[in-house]
């Protein structure tokens, strides 16, 4: 009689672990997405911020050092069109741009702002506020500048100076030192992008000299102040560029494009009015400094200062 109620109690005492078993999974489960739900969201937001490293990061600033390639040319003067076996008169014409040639540059900066913010943690500042940069660097740069001159030999004799057959040399560099103070912005929605403009102001140099003087009393060309104010003179101008951060760490590279104007009281640019088909000759009309003079039907234009541009559409940028 018992027996029956043996086997059941076997068979029901073999199945509980099992039911028991079931239950508890079935219990995990349900559990399951209370349980994984701050996992799931907390490996979302870390996908979402591996995408952002790589594509919204903040732009690097601090110190950094720059290197610019590019072409240089400058206004206005006398090109040497005819070579030397024509006279004086037929090789120099005047010119209103001379010939492209290379530009190299380096500079060394720090960036302002939005750097200092990063020393004031304490100090909200809005992300739209962060976007604007100031920058201050010192830049040092050569153009080189081929078969043009900046002036004429009547210029020499009216300055009384005893100037060599070759007068002024065709082919020179103009070097240029200057600080800069620059202002850039980060234009949303883009952060990799940046738009710059710069204002400079410092020291040039024509090399050699836009003047090739015996000097005076044979004491040299450094005994003559045509000399010196010949070649050195003050550089001002500004610049536009365009930067682009990539993917190399620290590395921005862009195009620049800037001006100048170098003043001093010994030289400036010179021309013919109007230029197309004129000749120099050194008994032509020309003005000891700034001014216009007017001789045998030819106009001379003497400006204060001589013009030149760079454009420089490689630049290569390294923040430290």
């Amino acid at each position: 009689m018992l027996k029956p109620f043996v086997n059941a109690a076997v068979v029901l005492s073999l199945l509980a672990p099992v039911a028991l078993q079931a239950q508890e999974e079935g219990a995990a489960e349900e559990e399951a997405p209370a349980q994984t739900g701050p996992r799931q969201a907390k490996a979302e937001k870390e996908a979402q911020t591996a995408v952002t490293d790589v594509v919204g990061y903040k732009f690097p600033r601090g110190i950094y050092t720059t290197a610019d390639l590019g072409v240089f040319w400058r206004y206005l003067g006398f090109a040497d069109t005819g070579g030397n076996n024509q006279c004086y008169r037929c090789r120099y014409p005047t010119y209103f741009v001379s010939n492209a040639q290379p530009f190299i540059g380096i500079s060394v900066g720090y960036d302002i702002l939005p750097t200092i913010f990063d020393f004031m943690p304490n100090v909200k500042v809005p992300d739209i506020v962060k976007r604007f940069g100031i920058s201050a660097q010192m830049n040092l740069g050569t153009g080189y500048v081929a078969n043009a001159a900046p002036w004429s030999a009547a210029r020499s004799n009216t300055l009384g100076t005893k100037a060599r057959p070759e007068e002024s040399p065709k082919d020179h560099a103009i070097l240029m030192a200057h600080p800069s103070l620059l202002f850039n912005f980060v234009p949303p929605p883009f952060e990799r992008v940046v738009l710059e403009a710069r204002v400079f102001a410092g020291l040039s140099a024509f090399t050699p000299s836009v003047q090739r003087i015996e000097g005076r009393k044979n004491q040299g060309p450094l005994a003559d102040p045509n000399w010196w104010l010949g070649t050195f003179g003050i550089n001002s101008g500004f610049g536009l560029s365009f930067k682009y951060m990539t993917l190399l760490t620290n590395f921005v590279v862009g195009s620049d494009l800037a001006m100048y104007h170098i003043l001093s009281p010994g030289y400036g640019t010179e021309f013919f009015i109007p230029p197309v088909g004129r000749r120099i000759d050194a008994t032509d009309c020309a003005p000891s400094y700034a001014g216009v003079c007017s001789k045998n039907g030819k106009t001379n234009l003497l400006l204060p200062v001589s013009m030149a541009t760079s454009f420089s559409p490689i630049i290569i940028k390294y923040v430290f």
